[in-house]
């Protein structure tokens, strides 16, 4: 911490923050939000949710995709039928 000139040590998840180099797409209770960023960095998208579309604040998502296509992951993610999806070109619209 600058402003009080401490360091401080903590731990980390080296799968989840160094997984990219091999080709590992890692989520640990990651919300909505934080699915939506890591795939769009992930696969050079753009995820768009529709209009009206609610998602549950307390969904939380945990999994590890080795080499795994967007389609397959979005798939997993919306198990059961929590929403569909709509790829077209560079965009993801989340219904």
């Amino acid at each position: 911490e600058k402003d009080n000139k401490e360091i401080n040590v903590t731990s980390f998840d080296q799968a989840e923050l160094l997984g990219w180099k091999d080709g590992i797409l890692y989520f640990e209770k990651a919300n909505f939000t934080e699915v939506v960023r890591k795939l769009e960095r992930w696969y050079g998208v753009k995820i768009r949710i529709q209009a009206g579309k609610k998602v549950d604040p307390e969904w939380r998502f945990s999994g590890k995709f080795e080499n795994k296509s967007i389609d397959y992951i979005l798939d997993v993610c919306s198990y059961p039928d929590r929403f569909t999806y709509e790829i077209t070109d560079r965009e993801v619209i989340i219904h």
